[in-house]
C-alpha cells in the first residue's frame, strides 16, 4: 500500500486529493496513503474532512436521538428538564404594548385556531401592538382562562385542535419573555432565580427564539443579541444558544456558559 502511494503520487494521480475516492478503501489503506503523501509535502484533506464528516455525523445522530427521547418524555407526561442561565438583549427597549404581548404569548397555549373566526374575537392587546390574527390564529392572545386554557365547546371559540399548535410554531408553549425592564428576552423564570420552576417543560427554546425574531421583533425593528446556555438532564445534552444580529446558532460546550 505504502510504494502504490508512492507510485501515484510520483504519477500525479494525487495533485488534487478531492478526485481521489476513498470510501473503497480499508481504514489501513488511508492511513498508509496519508503518511506517503505527508512524506513529500503534501497533507492529504480528503482524510480531514472525511474525519469531520464523521464527527458532524455523530452529533447529528446524537442530537436527533435526544429529541426523540425528550418528545417521548412529553408525549407520556414524564418532561424532560432543561435549566438556562443568560439572556438575549435588544438594540432598543420594547414599547409597554410590545412587552404586554410578547408576555401574554408565553402565557396563553397556543392553539390550531379557525383564523375567520378568531378574529372576531376581542383580543385589544394584539391589535394595539398592530399584528394580524395570523395563520390559523398564530398571533390570537385573547383567551381567557388559566393560562389561555380553554374548556367546555371549544369549536364555537374557533379552537380547531386544542394539542396542535398553529402553524409554524414549534410547541404549544413559547416560555421566552422580556426581561422586567423590557430590554431583551430571557428565559421565563417565573420567579424562580435561576432554577426551574418545576411547572411546564420548555421543548424547542431554539426554535421558539427564531420564531420570535422573525415575526416580533425584526418586523418591529427591533435587533436581538446575546447568549444564553441551557442544561439538559441527560449529561451530554448542553451547549449554549448564540444570537448575534437577529441570527440564531447553536454551539456545543462542555459547561454552562462555555463553549467548546
Amino acid at each position: 500500500f505504502f510504494s502504490a502511494g508512492l507510485t501515484w503520487l510520483d504519477q500525479g494521480w494525487l495533485d488534487d486529493c478531492s478526485t481521489f475516492d476513498f470510501k473503497a478503501s480499508s481504514i489501513f489503506l488511508r492511513c498508509f496513503l496519508h503518511a506517503s503523501l505527508r512524506l513529500h509535502g503534501r497533507t492529504c484533506l480528503l482524510c480531514t474532512i472525511k474525519l469531520r464528516e464523521d464527527k458532524a455525523r455523530l452529533h447529528f445522530l446524537r442530537t436527533i436521538k435526544l429529541r426523540e427521547d425528550k418528545a417521548r418524555l412529553h408525549f407520556t407526561g414524564m418532561g424532560y428538564t432543561t435549566e438556562f442561565r443568560g439572556s438575549f438583549r435588544l438594540s432598543s427597549p420594547l414599547s409597554l404594548v410590545q412587552r404586554q404581548f410578547l408576555s401574554k404569548f408565553a402565557y396563553t397555549r397556543r392553539m390550531k385556531r379557525d383564523a375567520e373566526r378568531t378574529a372576531k374575537r376581542d383580543d385589544p392587546v394584539r391589535e394595539a401592538v398592530g399584528l394580524p390574527v395570523g395563520e390559523e390564529g398564530a398571533y390570537f392572545v385573547g383567551e381567557e382562562g388559566f393560562m389561555g386554557q380553554v374548556w367546555g365547546d371549544r369549536g364555537a371559540l374557533g379552537i380547531v385542535c386544542y394539542n396542535t399548535p398553529p402553524a409554524g410554531q414549534p410547541s404549544l408553549w413559547c416560555q421566552w419573555v422580556p426581561t422586567e425592564d423590557g430590554s431583551g428576552i430571557e428565559w421565563e423564570e417565573d420567579g424562580s432565580g435561576i432554577e426551574w420552576d418545576g411547572g411546564e417543560k420548555f421543548y424547542y427554546y431554539v426554535e421558539w427564539i427564531e420564531y420570535i425574531i422573525k415575526h416580533f421583533l425584526g418586523p418591529w425593528g427591533l435587533v436581538l443579541d446575546g447568549q444564553v446556555s441551557w442544561q439538559g438532564e441527560d449529561e451530554s445534552d448542553i451547549g449554549i444558544i448564540i444570537v448575534e444580529d437577529n441570527v440564531v446558532r447553536v454551539e456545543e460546550s462542555t459547561e454552562m456558559g462555555e463553549t467548546k
